[in-house]
This record gives C-alpha cells, structure tokens and sequence, in this order.
C-alpha cells in the first residue's frame, strides 16, 4: 500500500490517512483494550499505536487490500484482529452491508480468514441485488474485443489429466488388475463425474460404476439430506450399487469435489467399512512414502505437510520414511502456502498433504485439497491391495498393526445467539487462563495457546513459541500420542474439540477416545 494512501470513510466524514507502516503496527496488536470508543476510532487508534509482535499471514492482507478494499473494511479487518465477536458483528454490520443477516451467522467473523471475509462480503451484495436490471452487463462481442471473454476449453483439462497421471507409481499393476477391480463412485450430484470418470478410464481402469441417481448436477440434491462425503447417509446410493456390482471400493466426493469419502470391503465380514478422513488420507501416505521409497523416485528432501488436528499417525509413517513431517493450522490454505515457500527457498519438496476433513493432495498442481487426485491415488492402493489378494481394509488393518490403533473424533457444542457467542468465549478464556492439568487419568504434557503464542511444558514449567501464525486455538499434549485441541469455529456459532489416542487394538482405541470424551466434558 503506497505511503499515504487515504481511504474513504462511510457517512461522510474526513477522509483518515493510513501508511503501511502504521496500519501494520496495528496488526500486530493481539487484542485492542479500550471497548468503548467507535469501532473506526479504535481502529485507527490500534494502527498507529504499535506493538511488538508480527503475524506473518497479513502480509497478503496488504496486497489484497492496496487494491481491493475500502478504508472502512481495512479497518474491519484490523478490528477482527484485535477484539472480540460482538465489536466485529457491530462493524461487519455497519460497513460490509451485512445488516440483513442473521446474528447467529455473524458472531464468528472475528475468527475467519480474510477470503471468508470477502466472501462473506461478495454474498452480501449478490443478496442486495432485488431488481436484475440494475446488474450491470456487457454485448458478449463487446467483452471478446476487450479481452474480457476468455473460454477455458479442453487444453486446461488436458494439462490437469498430465499433472495428475505424474502421481501414479505402479501403471503396470493398475494394468494386471484392470479387469478384476470394481469401483463404485458418485460424484454427489456436483462437479466430479467428468474428471473422476476420466482420469479413471485413462488409466484403464475398466469397471467403474457411477451412480445413476447421482451422476448429473442437481442443485437441488433430490437424493441427499446433505451433500457431504462424511455424512454415512450420502452413500446410502453407492453402497446399494456397491452390493450389487461387489465393489471393492466405494467412493465419493463432495459437490465441488475437493473432498473425498471412501467405503472398501471387509474380506473378512464381506460388508463396506467406512474410512475417516484421517484412515484413507493414512492409506495414501504410507502407499507413496513406502513405494515412492522402494521404487527410488522419492525427491531430495521430502516433506509430509498436515494440521494440527489430523490423526498423530503421521509422525511413526514419516518417521519411517525419513520424511519431514510440517504441522500448520487448521485449513488447507497452509498447507498450499508450504509448497509456495518450499519452491521459494528450496528447503524441501512436498511429498503428500493432508487435514482430518476428507482433504488431500498429491502433486503441486494445485494449493488447495483435490478430491480428484485423490479418487485416483486411492484406486492405485486398491489396485496394489488386488494384486496382493488384499482389499483396502486389510490395509488399514496391517497399517494399525505397524504403527499404532490411532483413532480421532470431535466434540462439538453449539451454542446459538449473542448469549453463545459470549459462551464460546468464556470456554476458550477459561482453558486458556487456567489450563487443565488433566483430562482424567490423561496428565496434560504440554499445553500451547496460539493465540498468545505459548508452548509451555506442564511438568518443567518452561516456556516456548508455538512457531505458527496467532490463530484462536488451544492444543493440549497428553501421555501415550493421546491429544486434544479446542477451536471456536469461524462460521458457525459453535466451538470444536479435537481429540486422538492410540491404542492396542481397534477396540481398546475406541474405548480409549470414549473416556477421553467423557474427561473432556468434565473438565469443561
């Protein structure tokens, strides 16, 4: 942002001058103190007075906004950095036109990100729209000779069919089985088909069984309650044509296919088991660093990149590869900017990626989670799974028996209304302020705050940073690769507790979480 740079104030006033420098030392502020002055004032009043942290994520704040943004949301945005929900709803309300919504979709926005932000404000002004006359238009030949009208056509699709087809390890065992597997996929009624279908059919995969009922786009998802690959009922379709055809494997991704939901045989029960996204993401993992490996294609300086709330099962797979395991926070975003900052520096190269909600990637062909690279790198582990007379299941199975019965699951308490949301906040205060020393018989080890960055050791008391960007989140390190992790949700007026142990087998893991669950609600 150039030095100087004034920006419009809504209502008329005097137009306030901010500098880059100014507004950055505003950033840094983790939370603004005086709640009773405007929010515009306390905002300028938090850029120009400074403080000693810097918070590396809002360096794309500055690109963004030298172009995009309005005074009133540059202040917005630096309102959210610094205080609490209801000053963000006031100011949200007030200066990103969003009066209209409810407050129980507001009273988050001080923890999103600033794509959600803006794209929370984009929803805002479509919902403004009441007479369609008024959107402005242009002659189709009129924007073709202004450069503006650009069709992207099949050489796009044909380059991302290339990059993806450069994951597969074993083509030749793909090929041996090619006759034998049978897939079942539904796209959900949402943009898979095409590319899913495709990629599949090149690689030669001959029995692919899409769901009829599902195929198609349907905005209106006449065969889903809810659209959501973790959601069992989703797959109530698939799994009756997975009985039909004997499928080995079931899959489906989301509408906008970036996530991806697995069934796969039990050999032993002949029923469908289902796959969380942390088992299939695990499947994926130890597939590629074990053949990548063995096959000698692995790069120079591998890394694993995932958050820090996917299952702890990463550090014994990386660890027995020699790959360098990096944990960001909650989105897939970070992990995207890994792979940015590795081509940068040179330090490493990504490997694999993957979060707990059902998203992963192989390749840098993209920043953000695939669901279709991923259809195809779990196709390749069934694959491998039929030459060996195995399904995915027995993997997983054999994977546990490795490397630990590692098990995850959440616990979520919603809490509606500006009461809520005041809630929330007295929940993360209180761990935050007071960290429990234990869950149980589970003694918390080590306890990080992300807010505050603070890593502290429970037993020594020494403290540390926790090395990642100020996120609203809580981590709390137990004995045993057990953990747990509070984070209010930044869209929904509910907080989350992350949770994971290992255990000995897959019933003394499920017990294990269930007391955990049960230490957690009554710590809380």
């Amino acid at each position: 942002m150039p030095e100087g740079t004034a920006w419009n104030v809504p209502g008329g006033r005097k137009k306030k001058v901010l500098t880059k420098d100014c507004v950055g030392e505003g950033l840094k502020r983790r939370r603004m103190t005086d709640k009773k002055t405007t929010a515009e004032t306390a905002a300028v009043k938090a850029a120009v007075s400074g403080g000693e942290r810097t918070d590396l994520p809002y360096e794309r704040f500055f690109r963004f906004g030298a172009e995009n943004l309005t005074e009133a949301e540059l202040l917005a945005i630096i309102i959210r950095v610094g205080t609490k929900g209801q000053n963000a709803l006031d100011v949200a309300k007030q200066v990103l036109g969003l009066a209209r919504y409810p407050k129980e979709g507001l009273l988050g926005l001080y923890d999103v990100t600033l794509d959600e932000l803006m794209g929370i404000r984009g929803i805002g002004e479509v919902k403004a729209v009441t007479d369609y006359h008024t959107v402005k238009t242009m002659d189709k030949q009129e924007a073709i000779n202004a450069g503006l009208y650009q069709v992207i056509g099949a050489e796009i699709d044909d380059a991302y069919m290339a990059e993806l087809k450069k994951q597969i390890i074993h083509p030749e065992v793909i090929a041996e089985v090619a006759d034998d597997i049978k897939i079942v996929y539904t796209p959900l009624c949402g943009t898979g088909n095409v590319p899913a279908r495709r990629i599949l059919s090149e690689l030669g995969f001959k029995h692919v069984y899409v769901v009829p009922e599902q195929e198609n786009p349907d905005p209106n998802f006449t065969t889903l309650d809810y659209p959501n690959p973790e959601d069992p009922k989703a797959f109530t379709y698939a799994l009756r044509l997975a009985k039909e055809k004997d499928a080995d494997i079931v899959l489906a991704t989301d509408p906008d296919a970036d996530r991806l939901g697995v069934y796969a045989k039990d050999s032993a029960t002949g029923e469908y088991v289902s796959f969380t996204g942390n088992m299939s993401g695990m499947l994926i993992a130890e597939y590629i660093l074990r053949e990548r490996t063995a096959t000698g294609t692995m790069p120079e300086n591998p890394a694993l990149v995932t958050t820090i709330v996917t299952t702890n099962m990463t550090r014994p797979i990386t660890g027995n590869y020699n790959v360098k395991l990096i944990e960001v926070l909650t989105g897939f975003k970070y992990i995207g900017e890994q792979i940015k900052l590795f081509q940068a520096s040179g330090s490493n190269n990504y490997v694999f990626g993957l979060e707990e909600s059902y998203g992963c990637l192989a390749g840098t062909h993209a920043r953000d989670k695939d669901a279709i690279v991923a259809v195809m790198c779990l196709c390749e582990v069934a694959a491998y799974c039929k030459k060996h007379g195995k399904t995915l299941w027995d993997m997983m199975l054999d994977t546990y028996e490795k490397y630990g019965y590692y098990k995850e699951s959440q616990y979520t308490i919603t809490l509606k209304g500006i009461d809520g949301s005041r809630q929330i906040a007295e929940i993360m205060d209180k761990l935050r302020q007071n960290p429990p020393k234990s869950f149980g018989e589970h003694k918390v080890l080590k306890f990080r705050d992300y807010q505050t960055d603070r890593a502290v050791d429970m037993i020594t008391g020494e403290e540390g940073e926790t090395g990642l960007p100020t996120s609203n989140v809580l981590y709390f390190e137990l004995p045993d690769d057990a953990w747990c992790c509070a984070r209010p949700s930044g869209t929904e007026p509910k907080i989350k507790f992350y949770m994971g142990v290992k255990g000995a087998s897959l019933e003394d893991a499920a017990a294990k979480l269930e007391k955990l669950t049960e230490d957690l609600k009554a710590v809380l």
